[in-house]
């Protein structure tokens, strides 16, 4: 086709044919509602003519045309083509080659525009009545054109609205206002999905609605992953507000715990006082175990792990577990002899197993049989019985069983009972947190849990951990704490002085400090062998504090407490100040005291010092 059209030219499309003028010009008229299609009879000249059709030689016209710029088109021509002329060889390609001059899309092509568009086209009378609707509507809904034309869309409508939303809508659209929006939509099947509906409506010359036009578009998954990720933002914010109370929990609860176990050292299982100060760190340690629950809440955990003994770490636990068990509750604990090393995080397995046994305790509230079993178990390709969350990978494994015999879990609510929150007793009985932090942990550490259980007949948690060949062995002989001195430095009064009680009972020679500053200038005048310093204070933190005064003592062991969970840690604390070991609030007396001894007689690096 030749250079030049004349679009944006209002002027007469003329036709000149000795064979075909009506079927010409009527086609034309069609395809170009806008324009005039005119029958030149070749006496009345050209006039007015923007394009000229000729069908024949097209006489002195063709000429004229020619002459005068105007662009010609022959169709089928009879007589030899003067350069500047268009050729033809059918109706459909005359409608193209016409548009194309014009700068006007014949009507045929918005209509197969239309037919072809992917999303979904309605097209309605100022009532609301559907004319017309493409595939792709057919396609959205599941009806045809013959199913829904002449009805209204409202069956179409998938409820939701709220109150005045149509009148709105429709009082927009008289006023000639489009109208944009995401609604729900119902398929013939019934099927509720979400729809982006763009309406237009189209005026007549006096101002009157005489059509409707509708796009459709399905953004069900966008709308899903939209509220998926408002809900990820909200727990998020939610998540970030709990743990800053747990945080400020966490110190009032070492405390609390610190001062109970300091009352019952000293007290005989006879004293009167006993069992209500047995029930006071019973539940102090149970809300310890929640507080860190909620400090881990929406993050996923980094184990710091090193190797453990297995047994060594259970004999300690069952010792810790002792106050948490009511005698109406028999306790079996068996720990398989010779178990490898456990390549696992002290802090994390600790919850684990205190989660577990919580758990089980509450499921017997009138009493029961509480079975601990630690074995090691060679997993085979394929699944271990029971309900399995977790990737079960071939290979050994530290097996960690808790068992009951109280209420049991019905079969249907096994994928749900690891959800946060999702608990089957009622709400003052459990947080519904504790099997949620075991599935986190656990999936930490590369392990699964499997569930096996029965209503009426009790529960088993098997928690399946990595395994490593080997133990380490270490012979350490612990100093006596008369010949050791420890700084206190904590900006927490209440965590400060029950650590200072504990150590100082216990025989050490303890100093204590608020903040990093204070510490900081007793330490240039006195030496100690062990720092234990809180992570954030005011004026200085601990981070700065252990710096500076490792300038002084090199040799200085130190223990960094800390009120975040190991998830929030700071990766690069470690990479600045050494490796050191870290205690979490909230912890008890005989913890610290596990841990100062630790520090003060290893040699090795820094590690998480919880059980």
């Amino acid at each position: 086709m030749k250079e030049g059209s004349v679009e944006g030219r209002k002027g007469v499309v003329g036709v000149v044919s000795v064979r075909e003028g009506s079927r010409l010009v009527g086609a034309l008229e069609v395809s170009f509602p806008s324009r005039e299609v005119r029958l030149l009879d070749g006496e009345e000249g050209l006039g007015d003519v923007a394009l000229l059709v000729v069908d024949g030689e097209g006489g002195g016209l063709l000429g004229e045309a020619l002459a005068r710029g105007v662009r010609v088109v022959a169709i089928n021509p009879a007589f030899r083509v003067p350069p500047g002329v268009e050729v033809v060889r059918s109706l459909k390609e005359l409608v193209e080659v016409v548009g194309v001059l014009l700068g006007e899309p014949a009507l045929s092509l918005y209509k197969e525009a239309l037919v072809r568009l992917d999303d979904a086209l309605v097209i309605a009378d100022g009532q609301g009545r559907i004319l017309f609707v493409n595939p792709s509507f057919s396609a959205l809904t599941g009806y045809t054109m013959e199913e829904v034309r002449g009805r209204t869309p409202r069956f179409l409508a998938g409820g939701g609205w709220p109150p005045g939303f149509y009148r709105r809508m429709w009082t927009s659209l008289q006023e000639g206002v489009p109208w944009r929006g995401v609604v729900r939509g119902k398929t013939k099947e019934g099927r509720l999905y979400h729809q982006e509906m763009s309406l237009v409506p189209v005026r007549d010359s006096r101002g009157r609605m005489i059509y409707i036009l509708a796009l459709l578009r399905d953004v069900t998954g966008e709308k899903a992953l939209e509220e998926r990720l408002f809900r990820l933002q909200k727990e998020k914010s939610v998540s970030r507000l709990v743990r800053g109370v747990a945080h400020e929990f966490c110190n009032m609860l070492t405390g609390i715990l610190g001062y109970t176990q300091l009352l019952l050292t000293d007290k005989r299982r006879d004293h009167p006082d006993y069992q209500k100060l047995s029930l006071i760190e019973s539940q102090t340690l149970r809300a310890a175990e929640v507080a860190r629950n909620l400090l881990s809440l929406g993050q996923e955990e980094i184990p710091e792990r090193r190797n453990l003994s297995v047994r060594d770490k259970m004999l300690e636990l069952k010792r810790l577990l002792e106050h948490l068990l009511p005698e109406r509750i028999e306790v079996v604990w068996e720990v398989e002899e010779r178990l490898p090393a456990l390549m696992a995080d002290p802090l994390l397995l600790r919850q684990i197993i205190l989660n577990l046994v919580i758990n089980a305790r509450d499921a017997m509230p009138r009493g029961g049989r509480l079975e601990v079993r630690v074995y090691r178990e060679r997993v085979r390709l394929g699944v271990p019985g029971g309900h399995v969350h977790g990737d079960p990978l071939p290979g050994d494994y530290v097996v960690f069983s808790v068992s009951d015999t109280g209420e049991g879990i019905p079969g249907e609510e096994f994928s749900r009972v690891f959800e946060p929150f999702y608990t089957t007793r009622p709400r003052e009985k459990g947080s519904g947190l504790g099997l949620a932090a075991v599935s986190r942990m656990v999936r930490a550490h590369g392990g699964f849990v499997v569930l096996e259980s029965q209503v009426g007949r009790g529960s088993v948690f098997r928690v399946y951990l990595p395994l490593l060949e080997e133990a380490p062995r270490r012979e350490e002989r612990p100093l006596p704490p008369q010949e050791c001195s420890v700084m206190v430095v904590e900006d927490e009064d209440l965590v400060r002085k029950v650590l200072v009680d504990a150590l100082m009972l216990h025989g050490y020679r303890v100093m204590d400090a608020s903040n990093g500053e204070e510490a900081l200038e007793r330490l240039r005048r006195e030496r100690v062998d062990l720092l234990i310093t809180d992570l954030v204070m005011p004026k200085m933190g601990g981070e700065e504090l252990v710096a500076r005064a490792r300038e002084l003592y090199p040799e200085m062991k130190v223990i960094i407490v800390s009120g975040y969970s190991s998830s929030e840690r700071d990766p690069g604390v470690r990479s600045r100040i050494g490796e050191h070991l870290f205690l979490y609030k909230p912890f008890g007396v005989w913890e610290i005291l596990k841990v100062v001894e630790e520090s003060l007689t290893s040699k090795e690096g820094g590690r998480d010092a919880h059980l």
